[in-house]
């Protein structure tokens, strides 16, 4: 996949999902269908992958935990949609 071709929808609805729940930097999990999908948002640089250790729990190794970078955060924040502002619009006040 190079740096310049297109999201796929899975991606979208992973970067949309991370910025809903984690934001910038904070870490969530995924589900196993969508961490493939992830990959390649990874090699882009537009999201992390990291495992957490304890040496005190039972597996040690935790995760994988995910989240977005600065600029995945920008690029996520292009696919949701906000809502449209209250108000009166220049066509009410003229009638």
């Amino acid at each position: 996949m190079s740096d310049r071709s297109r999201l796929d929808r899975f991606q979208i609805a992973i970067l949309r999902s991370l910025l809903a729940w984690g934001g910038y930097g904070r870490a969530i999990t995924l589900k196993t269908g969508q961490r493939t999908s992830a990959l390649p948002l990874w090699r882009r640089g537009i999201v992390e992958i990291w495992y957490r250790q304890s040496p005190d729990e039972q597996p040690s190794l935790q995760g994988p935990y995910y989240a977005l970078t600065l600029s995945g955060e920008q690029l996520a924040s292009r696919f949701i949609k906000y809502p449209a502002p209250r108000g009166l619009s220049g066509a009410e006040q003229s009638a």
